[in-house]
């Protein structure tokens, strides 16, 4: 019997599955604001923290630019961006605004 690696398998399908369906999101994001200029790009939270493992050792770099990238604009805090404390939620993850 042959294993076939799904999602669920491999860590690494996993993340380009997740990766494809952010940009298709994404592009479906930027054609609704064409439409739609006064559209305001908004997240409910928990967008960090319980990420997939490779943004996860990467301290959540990858996944806070793909948002940036796609241009979210505010988000509430969930208590994953407090994973990390406080501290690290003022000084890093919004650190630039």
């Amino acid at each position: 019997m042959h294993h076939v690696a799904r999602g669920s398998d491999d860590p690494r399908l996993q993340l380009r599955h997740e990766a494809a369906h952010f940009l298709r999101s994404a592009g479906a994001l930027q054609t609704l604001r064409a439409a739609n200029p006064n559209t305001v790009f908004a997240a409910a939270g928990d967008l960090i923290g319980a990420s997939t493992f490779e943004s996860f050792i990467q301290e959540d770099k990858p996944t806070i630019d793909a948002l940036n990238a796609a241009g979210l604009e505010v988000s509430a805090v969930g208590n994953h961006e407090l994973d990390q404390g406080y501290d690290d939620l003022v000084n890093r993850v919004m650190a630039e605004y």
